[in-house]
């Protein structure tokens, strides 16, 4: 939700803008033609190669001139902080990492307890962290005379975006298909040349002791392409009058737990047919029909692999940048997310794919909604 809040100069800024990251950069025009496809009002752009892209999503109309408070905070604190800001009885967080401003790190909120809970959560992964000096916060500067002191008047205004086009909806769907299809190709090749490798390295020396939690889990798509894959066995049955209502598939390590409710919409249904590895009953109330397997998925190879801040915050970007944002906990050198979607499962888990120590743990399927829950580790 974004907000006005008043400046030492007397003018406003806006805070709560909705961020984006991209190492190339955006063009102008490309910037807009974003702005108009997330109905935004405004937009800014900023960094040296106009790498970082600030939206006003909301119905907050920014006035010529007015200036993003985050933007401003970011140009003048340097690369890699986070902080809370009191302004006007209400308390602004700001996240800044590689010194761009991250999807949900420009937050306003009304009281104290909720700001003080957001940058304990985040400050485990800044080195610098700027607060309230009356918060008495150990290794902490003065987030006040940061903010007295940036340089208000030179801050670049935010472009109002004052017609905004629909997006043609077919065109979006076609290049999602174009783009899952890509996916799954090359993440096939991928998950090929990993499983070879990981033969031949077999084949040579015998592996040591594995000593991270990661390394004998299942690599994401593999945990989403053997979840498409009972999908679509389970959806067969509609052939002996079986439709799939739900599905449920559980990883642990490389094995999984396949569950599919099945439910008969004709009268004329009989004994679906499956694959042997797969047992069908019916389910305790009579009405519907319960199909489960145990699955074995191919070990890969994940040794490689090791934490960093740099995996973390991808992740957050990611998962949190959704048009419905997952649910993030941090809890020591673990955090684990719960998202919630109705985009192709195959898109989350490509774009999941490549970040180091990150693992699926779950996916459910409810008639066209998805759920994923994984973690990844710091």
């Amino acid at each position: 939700m974004s907000s006005f809040v008043r400046l030492p100069n007397g003018k406003q800024a806006l805070v709560g803008l909705d961020w984006d990251t991209n190492s190339q950069g955006y063009g102008s025009t490309e910037a807009r033609m974003r702005a108009k496809g997330a109905k935004a009002s405004g937009f800014i752009l900023r960094g040296g190669d106009n790498e970082n892209l600030g939206l006003v999503t909301d119905n907050t109309v920014p006035s010529d001139g007015c200036i993003s408070f985050a933007a401003v905070m970011a140009d003048d604190l340097g690369a890699d902080w986070c902080g809370v800001f009191q302004l006007d009885g209400q308390f602004v967080f700001v996240a800044v990492a590689h010194g761009c401003v991250l999807a949900d790190g420009d937050r306003i909120y009304p009281h104290e307890a909720s700001a003080k809970a957001r940058l304990e959560q985040e400050s485990r992964i800044f080195d610098k962290v700027y607060c309230p000096l009356s918060w008495g916060r150990v290794n902490s500067l003065d987030s006040d005379a940061a903010f007295k002191g940036a340089a208000w008047s030179t801050g670049a205004p935010i472009v109002v975006v004052r017609q905004a086009k629909k997006v043609n909806r077919q065109q979006v769907l076609i290049g999602a298909i174009a783009l899952a299809v890509l996916f799954s190709g090359y993440q096939g090749w991928r998950i090929y040349q990993e499983r070879k490798e990981a033969e031949e390295l077999a084949r040579r020396a015998p592996p040591p002791p594995p000593v991270d939690p990661w390394v004998n889990r299942a690599s994401t798509m593999q945990a989403v392409d053997a979840c498409l894959a009972a999908r679509e066995v389970l959806s067969s049955t509609s052939h002996q009058g079986w439709d799939l209502k739900a599905l449920s598939c559980e990883f642990n390590g490389t094995a999984a737990r396949v569950v599919g409710t099945l439910s008969p919409y004709t009268a004329n249904v009989i004994q679906p047919v499956l694959p042997p590895q797969f047992a069908a009953k019916l389910a305790a109330d009579g009405t519907v029909m319960e199909a489960t397997a145990q699955l074995k998925l191919a070990a890969v190879n994940r040794r490689g692999e090791r934490p960093s801040a740099a995996a973390i915050l991808e992740a957050r970007n990611i998962l949190l940048g959704q048009p419905k944002p997952a649910t993030w906990r941090q809890n020591g050198r673990v955090a684990t997310f719960d998202l919630s979607t109705s985009a192709p499962v195959q898109m989350i888990g490509a774009s999941l794919q490549n970040i180091p120590t990150i693992s699926i743990g779950k996916i459910e399927l409810t008639g066209e909604n998805w759920r994923v829950q994984g973690d990844i580790y710091n």
